[in-house]
């Protein structure tokens, strides 16, 4: 009966046309995000200091969290894994936490923030969600994100990171490998990164709602 159906994401779009929405109907809105402030993340540190992934979301099987600690513990001492996020149930009572893992639990934003600013990588595998508000959170300051097409984000694969398959591991650890081994084309992905968050300010997003409804 919609005369439109909004949705966050291409992910989100393909899921409503796969159970029967009608496809002229349907409008891809995706989120914004501004900062505070925009500085780009830095990566020019020796061989024996570790890449530092951040990892922000509800710590749940469902935002990839399990993937996310069994890539960490794949690259050990070369990579510093950061979690921040409210663990819902008992999601990691049983699992053996690497080292190199760090879980800060729920935590207010301005640390969170700092997270982004001294990280080099983002990284959400999520196997399910509408359009996760911390890539764009992410982007914003830079980061290089390791991304799900499910996560329903706007990183291009290859150009502001990587967009690995749900739940494959080595898909996961590819794409981590390729940033930390390429500086310049981490480099690249970080400026692209900044660049592509512009387009998605939260001025940006009231605009094209606004504009939906010009389409009614």
């Amino acid at each position: 009966m919609a005369d439109r159906i909004v949705c966050p994401s291409v992910y989100v779009k393909e899921q409503l046309l796969r159970f029967g929405a009608e496809e002229e109907k349907v409008v891809v809105v995706p989120y914004g995000y501004t900062p505070r402030e925009r500085r780009l993340s830095t990566y020019s540190k020796g061989p024996q200091s570790p890449f530092r992934l951040v990892f922000v979301g509800t710590v749940e099987y469902r935002k990839g969290i399990f993937d996310v600690i069994e890539v960490a513990r794949a690259l050990g001492a070369r990579v510093e894994l950061n979690i921040f996020g409210e663990a819902r149930d008992k999601t990691l009572a049983d699992v053996d936490i690497p080292v190199n893992v760090t879980i800060h639990g729920r935590t207010p934003f301005p640390v969170i923030e700092q997270a982004y600013l001294e990280s080099d990588a983002f990284i959400l595998p999520s196997h399910l969600e509408g359009s996760a508000t911390v890539v764009y959170e992410a982007l914003s300051y830079g980061l290089p994100c390791i991304v799900t097409a499910e996560t329903g984000s706007v990183v291009r694969d290859g150009v502001e990171g990587i967009v690995v398959k749900r739940g494959n591991i080595e898909s996961i650890l590819n794409a981590v490998r390729k940033v930390i081994d390429d500086p310049i084309l981490h480099k690249k992905m970080s400026d692209a990164a900044v660049i592509r968050s512009a387009d998605f300010s939260e001025a940006a997003y009231g605009e094209r709602i606004c504009r939906v409804f010009d389409l009614i």
